[in-house]
């Protein structure tokens, strides 16, 4: 930040119109920067908006894919039961 004194005469003008302009710089930059904050926001909720959609309509994929594991694994399970059980009738005790 530029300090000035405010004297007699024509310096005080110079000082005023300087002031003003670092007003108007700062001013542009304050702009620049919201306008990016605002871009950047409207950036993020349009991928959160595709992320959303992706989740509808991925669910009735992720729906079938859980069934199948979880059937696949009851009956592996069933499978394992089983076997183990013939296992232990047929060693001699």
């Amino acid at each position: 930040m530029v300090c000035y004194r405010l004297g007699a005469g024509g310096s005080s003008e110079a000082a005023v119109l300087a002031l003003q302009e670092q007003l108007h710089e700062k001013d542009m930059r304050l702009t620049d920067v919201q306008l990016e904050a605002l871009s950047s926001a409207h950036q993020l909720q349009q991928m959160q908006d595709t992320i959303n959609r992706m989740k509808v309509i991925n669910e009735p994929h992720r729906r079938h894919s859980l069934y199948c594991l979880t059937s696949c694994s009851f009956f592996s399970t069933i499978v394992c039961t089983q076997m183990w059980l013939l296992w232990r009738h047929e060693t001699p005790k």
